[in-house]
């Protein structure tokens, strides 16, 4: 008798029990390593971000405290004005409470303008002593502390001197200043808090421990006031400007000098000061690399146990099958044919693995404040289905349709206008009759589709046509006169609501030939409409021009099976067909796209009418696709051209985000999101920001007078502007230049 594992049998069993062992070990283990690792991951994002968001309260709450105390020390104007030694001695005493109640700081002092000494909470001392005392000079960059005290005007954090790269930080003191009085327009002093950075260090330190990265603090100007370097393998100038430039508020990645690094960073909403943290991407995500090496080779192990059951298995199992099987049948080498039962088993395991697979990685998609608009859309462009659960949608989206029948009112503005941004909301507020309206603006096509949920008492049609005549009188009063407005059909299904939206947009397409302001979509009912369907060509025809291959294949397979039950004369079966290819032709005219004439000889030569039809669904799918395709393109195309667009133009006095609408005919609402979410920020900062990187650059690079480089960059007003420059820098232009000039020195 040959060896178990030389027999086919012995060898199909020792297949069969690996399979069923191993395969679905090997599955769950490398499901839980995705999705754990996957949940692991966002838990540490979440983790790094709810510490470094009490580390921002924690530095804010404690100079929130400074300014508390120096509106009370601004309180008793009187005291500031004379300095007799009861006053020296009560100043010393304030300051010596504050001081007690700060731990952040190391001293606290009053300075008044053009004299030659300083309060402290110990006694009013000399000025240059205590600078030198204290190592001011070397302690601060920019201009001296002294000049600091003289000229600030409003809340100001002197950035700490780095030292790079002989040592981290040169300095070990942050000064927190404001003038005195507090929000005086001349201000007759000057109090500041000198911030012991060690404890500052403490801080994050409690909060994340030891870790291996950096840490950053920057003003509202992006100057640099506070570093930790626990790394020491990056240039931290580059680090610096790095993590300066980030926007967002997010966990993100950068790379610096060629390594990955994961950042996190946060924005205080009162001081505007940037908390940035950044860590390898294998420190910050150690302990997910941890797990997911103990699970791999704890699945590695466990594999190699069940190699070992599966051949003792094997063996157990051959034994017994091979002894019956020679006793029967008499000879060793007689195949041996195995059930189905152990295939059945594994195809149901696997099933089962799957399943739960799918279960695991469903996620629940994030609200946002477009949630509804985007549900809107899918319903319009019948991208919902009825797999997908629609009460769930409206929640989340926090719609309330209360009416039993559904239509669409497709809004052309015939001029050249731009949707308001209240337009949409004003809409979204109107209280019909019996009913709700909402609005959605379609941006790729400069349409608005109201969607309308109402209880219909009466004929159909009245109703529709006078809640469009309503929504042409509300448009009218918000200054959009010239315009077209196309009905769809009443349906009892918010599901249709795509069916009524194609046929509204035909109505529109009417309703501009015809030179009117409302029309109505019509069916065909003549006898012979399954010849001519004028409802389904319209829904195949706008399916097409949308790019929807569902609702394409959907109405043509409703007209090619209509014709099918009406069993036509062959010559009018041939009209139908060339009725559909005339309906492809128009709407490739309508996109603007060549005509494949190839393709379309192709489908016109038919020898049934199931032939047709395979054909044209495969032509339908190519339409369909490229129509997404273009859609994608535009888009991106689009982002780049409103992008470039302002980094051209933002020198111009009249750039602003309506002159700008107007130019690409876009919303002004559309406009805001976009910047927003591909800058971090809002328009006129976006706007604001590539001006002052311009002024600065013109200023240390060139001699140019500072009005010229000024008005050069989109300002008219110059005196303004060198106030808001003051408010941010801490110093005018002019001065910004010379300080420039003295670093290069």
């Amino acid at each position: 008798m040959k060896k178990w594992y030389k027999e086919k049998m012995g060898k199909r069993y020792l297949f069969s029990y690996l399979v069923v062992s191993i395969i679905p070990v090997f599955l769950i283990s490398l499901i839980y390593i995705i999705i754990g690792v996957t949940n692991f991951e966002q838990e540490t994002n979440k983790s790094m971000s709810l510490q470094l968001d009490q580390i921002k309260n924690t530095i804010d709450y404690d100079i929130k405290d400074m300014e508390s105390a120096i509106i009370h020390f601004s309180s008793n104007p009187e005291l500031l004005k004379s300095y007799d030694q009861k006053n020296i001695d009560f100043i010393s005493e304030q300051l010596a409470n504050y001081k007690q109640n700060f731990p952040l700081s190391k001293e606290i002092l009053y300075y008044k303008h053009g004299t030659a000494f300083v309060f402290t909470s110990e006694g009013i001392v000399d000025y240059k002593a205590f600078e030198e005392q204290n190592n001011l000079s070397e302690q601060f960059t920019m201009t001296n502390f002294f000049s600091k005290l003289n000229t600030i005007t409003r809340s100001y954090l002197i950035s700490i001197k780095q030292g790079y790269p002989n040592n981290t930080v040169a300095g070990n003191l942050i000064a927190y200043m404001q003038p005195i009085p507090y929000l005086d327009n001349d201000p007759s002093g000057t109090m500041a808090f000198l911030i012991d950075r060690q404890k500052i260090t403490d801080i994050f330190e409690n909060y994340i421990g030891d870790f291996k990265g950096y840490a950053f603090i920057y003003d509202n100007s992006l100057s640099t006031t506070y570093v930790y370097d626990n790394y020491k393998k990056l240039n931290i100038d580059t680090v610096s400007i790095k993590l300066g430039g980030l926007k967002g508020t997010e966990v993100g990645q950068v790379t610096i000098d060629g390594k990955k690094m994961i950042t996190v960073r946060k924005v205080s909403e009162n001081l505007g000061f940037s908390y940035v943290i950044a860590m390898p991407y294998n420190e910050f995500y150690k302990q997910v690399w941890k797990s997911f090496s103990l699970v791999s080779w704890l699945s590695i192990i466990f594999i190699f146990l069940l190699i070992g059951f599966a051949v003792m298995q094997a063996i157990r199992s051959y034994k017994p099958i091979n002894a019956l099987f020679h006793e029967m049948v008499g000879e060793e080498d007689e195949p041996f044919d195995e059930g189905t039962d152990v295939l059945e088993r594994i195809r149901n395991s696997y099933s089962n693995v799957t399943t739960k697979n799918r279960e695991l990685l469903v996620q629940v998609s994030k609200q946002s404040s477009f949630v509804r608009e985007q549900f809107f859309k899918n319903l319009l462009l019948g991208r919902v289905s009825m797999d997908d659960n629609i009460q769930l949608a409206t929640k989340r989206a926090n719609v309330e349709f209360y009416g039993e029948k559904y239509f669409v009112v497709a809004v052309q503005l015939n001029q050249q206008s731009i949707v308001s941004d209240n337009t949409i909301e004003y809409i979204n507020e109107i209280y019909l009759k019996s009913g709700k309206a909402y609005g959605v603006e379609m941006e790729n096509e400069g349409k608005i589709a109201v969607i309308v949920n109402l209880t219909i008492d009466g004929s159909e049609e009245d109703i529709r046509y006078s809640t469009a005549n309503s929504l042409k009188e509300l448009f009218a009063q918000c200054g959009y006169t010239d315009m077209s407005l196309g009905v769809g059909n009443v349906y009892d299904d918010m599901l249709n609501l795509y069916v009524s939206y194609f046929e509204a947009l035909t109505a529109v397409d009417n309703a501009k030939k015809n030179n009117e302001n409302i029309s109505l979509f019509v069916g065909d009912d003549d006898a012979n409409s399954y010849i001519y369907p004028a409802t389904e060509r319209a829904l195949f025809q706008q399916s097409l021009l949308h790019g929807n291959v569902d609702a394409a294949l959907s109405a043509l397979n409703k007209m090619i099976k209509n014709v099918e039950e009406n069993s036509p004369s062959f010559l009018m079966t041939r009209c139908f067909c060339f009725y559909i290819i005339n309906t492809i032709i128009e709407v490739c005219n309508n996109l603007e796209t060549e005509v494949n004439e190839s393709e379309l000889a192709q489908v016109a030569v038919q020898n049934s009418l199931s032939e047709f039809h395979e054909k044209l669904s495969n032509l339908t799918r190519d339409i369909c696709s490229n129509v997404r395709q273009t859609e994608v393109q535009q888009s991106r195309q689009r982002a780049n051209d409103l992008i470039e667009y302002v980094n051209q133009h933002f020198s111009e006095y009249n750039m602003s985000i309506e002159n700008m609408a107007r130019h690409f005919e876009l919303s002004e609402r559309y406009l805001r999101r976009f910047f927003k979410d591909e800058t971090g920020c809002n328009f006129m900062q976006y706007v604001t920001m590539l001006r002052f990187n311009f002024i600065k650059k013109n200023l240390i690079s060139t001699d140019t007078p500072v009005k010229d480089i000024v008005q050069s960059a989109g300002y008219s007003d110059v005196a303004n502007f060198i106030r808001k420059f003051k408010s941010i820098e801490g110093v005018t232009p002019g001065q910004f230049r010379e300080l420039s000039k003295t670093l290069k020195s």
